[in-house]
């Protein structure tokens, strides 16, 4: 698992414009996973950054899962 955080100076969210807070995760997975699997990863991270983000205020939480082609993927770890 490999986390970053951006920070953004500049966005818009409807009509709140820069005046909403957002949280948007993007998930990447090699290729290969059912539907229904991708559904519930995505369904569980959004219910536990609800859960965990319950005392801040947060406009939207969004989550985005991407397929990765496994056949151009490439990992090199240094030994």
């Amino acid at each position: 698992i490999k986390t970053r955080e951006i920070t953004l100076d500049n966005w818009m969210i409807g009509d709140k414009g820069q005046d909403g807070r957002f949280v948007h995760v993007a998930i990447a997975i090699k290729a290969g996973r059912p539907l229904d699997q991708r559904q519930a990863i995505t369904d569980k991270m959004i219910n536990a950054l609800a859960n965990h983000l319950v005392d801040v205020t947060i406009d939207e939480i969004t989550v985005e899962l991407r397929e990765m082609n496994g056949d151009t993927y490439r990992k090199h770890k240094s030994s």
